[in-house]
Formats: C-alpha cells, structure tokens, sequence
C-alpha cells in the first residue's frame, strides 16, 4: 500500500499525540492486564490523567487498595520498578471508588 501526501499517516495521529494531555477511564485497572496497561499509558505517553475504579475489597477501603495498588512490589510501580519519580507518577492516577456500577 502506498502511502501518499494526505494518505493514512497524515490522517491519524500517532499514539504519543493522540494520548498527549488526555483523560483517560481504565476499567478493570487492578487485575494483570489493567496493571500493564495504566502502567504503559504513563510511562510512554504524555496522558494527563488515568481515572481508575477501585471498590473495597477485603476490609480495604479505596484509598488503601490505591496505595496499595501503586506501592506494592507486585505493582509495575512499586519498588525498584520503571518510574524514578513515583510522587509524580501517582498525582496523574485518580481513584474512583464504586461498588458494582447498577452492574449486577
């Protein structure tokens, strides 16, 4: 396929712009591939923000399962991992807690 001026490259932008200073709404943040994901969108991109659910869970209240899900060594944040600048990291995730969304 032949690209030409005007063609599929000038159309569409590439991730690192179509991310740069967006809101983004991860579901299902806290299992493996949430993890991954809300670790990638802000280590490789210019994302403002990562909204996030969270609901308690065993005897933890949102703001724990948040800590928890940042600092923990199992996290893609947590201890020795990618991000030099954690505080930072953390300031551009936004917990919402919720409890089954009318989902049932």
């Amino acid at each position: 396929m032949d690209v030409e001026e005007g063609g599929v490259e000038e159309q569409f932008p590439t991730v690192l712009e179509f991310f740069k200073g967006r809101t983004i709404l991860v579901t299902g943040a806290t299992g493996f591939l949430g993890k991954v994901l809300v670790e990638k969108l802000l280590r490789t991109t210019d994302v403002d923000r990562v909204y996030m659910f969270f609901r308690p869970k065993r005897g933890q209240e949102v703001k724990q399962r948040m800590d928890t899900f940042v600092q923990s060594k199992n996290s893609p944040f947590g201890e020795h991992r990618l991000f030099k600048d954690l505080a930072h990291c953390a300031q551009r995730i936004l917990a919402l807690p919720t409890d089954h969304i009318g989902l049932e």
